[in-house]
């Protein structure tokens, strides 16, 4: 898993910097879509490992600064492939009315969250296809930025933070939008590793300043699923 979870990190390095120097004819030569092969196999492994864990999240809404609700629920995959919750603790009655005056929003919100991670190498091949990656260096032999411009709509992107000494993502930035672009939404993940070196979103926070709204989701407690 780590093999493959490097392999992937440096073929994703690699696809961007192929394609910011090389013509759009030789873009399409059998290497880089090796690349873009390992990228998704990658991508394929690490989304069928994390099905075999269950884990807590909480999850906790803000609106102007006030908490209107929060949820603790474990989490794991169904036999259909989705993320099935069930409740830990109970909601509070005075919570859930609070909540359900943006209830519909937030789920929106959320529902968008799910579209931007884990990235989709369909939608990173796209973007590179297009001349919308860039990649900068942020410090030399330690970190680099990699930065997907319209990667799901018009004037959005998708940014991530790699830590190249240990080949892993260390965060991820979205800057995007609900209905339109004055309904902007930002998503900021947080990275945590489990004991074999699979890496997850520990934390996300997405923050929508039209609605003075802010959902702050924690991951953790991850542990294999009896069999």
């Amino acid at each position: 898993m780590n093999s493959k979870r490097s392999e992937f990190l440096l073929y994703l390095v690699l696809v961007c910097l192929s394609f910011s120097i090389v013509s759009t004819a030789s873009a399409q030569g059998p290497a880089v879509q090796e690349r873009i092969a390992a990228l998704k196999q990658s991508l394929a492994t690490s989304q069928q490992t994390l099905r075999q864990f269950e884990w807590i999240q909480t999850t906790a809404v803000t609106v102007k600064g006030e908490q209107k609700a929060q949820i603790m629920e474990k989490c794991y995959y169904g036999m259909d492939g989705k993320i099935q919750k069930v409740p830990v603790l109970p909601h509070s009655q005075d919570s859930n009315k609070k909540a359900e005056e943006l209830a519909d929003y937030v789920k929106s919100a959320i529902a968008l969250l799910h579209k931007y991670v884990p990235p989709d190498p369909t939608l990173i091949q796209r973007c590179v296809d297009l001349g919308k990656t860039s990649v900068q260096v942020l410090e030399p032999g330690r970190t680099a930025g990699l930065v997907f411009s319209d990667y799901i709509l018009p004037g959005d992107s998708l940014s991530m933070t790699l830590d190249l000494t240990k080949n892993t993502i260390t965060s991820c930035t979205v800057a995007t939008y609900l209905d339109t672009p004055k309904d902007a939404v930002t998503l900021n993940f947080g990275f945590g590793s489990l004991l074999d070196g699979t890496t997850y979103p520990a934390n996300i926070t997405l923050t929508a300043p039209a609605k003075h709204l802010q959902v702050v989701v924690q991951n953790s407690g991850y542990r294999k699923v009896a069999q």
